[in-house]
């Protein structure tokens, strides 16, 4: 408990609750807390309703929308938190909505609450908005009173070095419900069933948000190469974004239309991890993706690109290559691993486990961080 026998409200905040790494891993976490100590409530700036908006009230947490920076108006975002921190006081303010971070946070420390920064990413991306992007962090590590990460390069990356060398540097591993991906051969059947899949034909996967770091572009062309050599093969795309329709047209191009299915947003990873074969994840940058956690605990062999932090490679599953080789090569390199026998020997789920990415131990880990960060205030 914290005071008067009510729980710790710790505010998050995100642009969107919808089904994305960072958000995936705060409600895996806030699932497996004790909500009677603590609670967590969240702060976005979209007025929508999102995919985890009705999840999040039936755990007992609150929704507030700020409104969004809007033509580089820094004192209206600056001054529309203050006054939602005035109304709404927070002992904690945990942000992962890092490009405006470098305002909101000075105002939760103003307001008398911790200021925790988290880094999910490695890059801002490209362009005139990174680089205004790249400028507005910088001062972040200078304003929370806790910088967190999901590993260390993507805190090198939002930090810098001197910064992940303190002792108010903390990385907290992109945990998941390790038991829901299981190997289990009926769900995978099932499903397969479902999708109008049979069991010999060689079943591709990927799980991302249509956006440029994910490099869905390249992954058709892997998937082509794939699908000359081995006609009998498909692609399964999960997520939702804003190069979906680039994506399908692409695909169109290709006379791919009948070979990749576009699963949309999905609450099933776990099942659909099982249906897979081999999970092809060529993104451009990544802090430490939650899918390629998610995919050694199904025991799913991937192929990912050697940009995304080493510290994800915790199982022989994963093998790393350049986005500078041939489709071709990555195409052989993911038909040969759909064939390993890692998968029925379990070293995915066994590794999971024992690099702390076990969702039930990262959330006692992160309730006792957040008590004892009060209590040394």
């Amino acid at each position: 408990m914290h005071n008067n026998g009510k729980p710790l409200r710790v505010l998050q905040v995100f642009s969107r609750m919808d089904i994305g790494g960072a958000e995936t891993m705060v409600m895996n976490l806030f699932r497996k807390l004790e909500r009677d100590k603590i609670c967590f409530d969240f702060a976005v700036n979209v007025e929508q309703t999102c995919a985890y908006d009705a999840e999040i009230k039936e755990l007992g947490g609150n929704i507030y929308r700020l409104p969004k920076l809007k033509n580089g108006n820094i004192h209206a975002y600056k001054s529309a938190w203050r006054e939602f921190l005035k109304q709404h006081p927070y002992p904690i303010v945990h942000g992962h909505l890092r490009s405006t971070a470098a305002l909101y946070l000075p105002e939760a420390k103003r307001s008398g609450a911790v200021a925790i920064a988290h880094s999910h990413s490695i890059s801002a991306g490209e362009g005139f908005s990174a680089l205004a992007k790249n400028i507005l962090q910088y001062p972040i590590r200078f304003q929370a009173d806790y910088l967190c990460a999901c590993s260390r390069a993507a805190g090198l990356w939002l930090y810098g070095k001197n910064a992940v060398n303190k002792a108010n540097f903390r990385i907290m591993p992109n945990a998941i419900d390790t038991p829901a991906y299981r190997i289990n051969q009926a769900a995978r059947s099932k499903l397969r069933g479902e999708l109008g899949i049979a069991e010999n034909t060689l079943l591709i996967g990927h799980v991302g948000r249509f956006s440029f770091p994910k490099n869905h572009t390249y992954l058709l062309d892997i998937f082509n190469e794939i699908h000359n050599m081995q006609p009998d093969s498909k692609l399964i795309l999960a997520g939702a974004g804003e190069l979906l329709d680039e994506t399908k047209a692409k695909a169109a191009r290709l006379g791919l239309t009948d070979s990749v299915i576009f699963a949309g947003l999905r609450k099933d990873i776990p099942l659909l991890m099982q249906a897979m074969d081999v999970l092809v994840f060529p993104s451009r940058y990544e802090g430490l993706p939650v899918t390629l956690v998610e995919a050694q605990a199904a025991d799913l062999p991937c192929i990912i690109s050697d940009v995304i932090s080493s510290e994800v490679c915790f199982s022989p599953l994963v093998q790393r290559l350049s986005l500078q080789a041939a489709p071709a090569e990555w195409a052989a390199a993911a038909i040969q691993a759909a064939k390993s026998t890692l998968r029925a020997q379990h070293v995915g789920f066994a590794s999971v486990l024992s690099n702390g990415y076990d969702v039930s131990e990262a959330a006692a880990k992160l309730q006792e961080f957040y008590f004892s960060v009060l209590l040394s205030r």
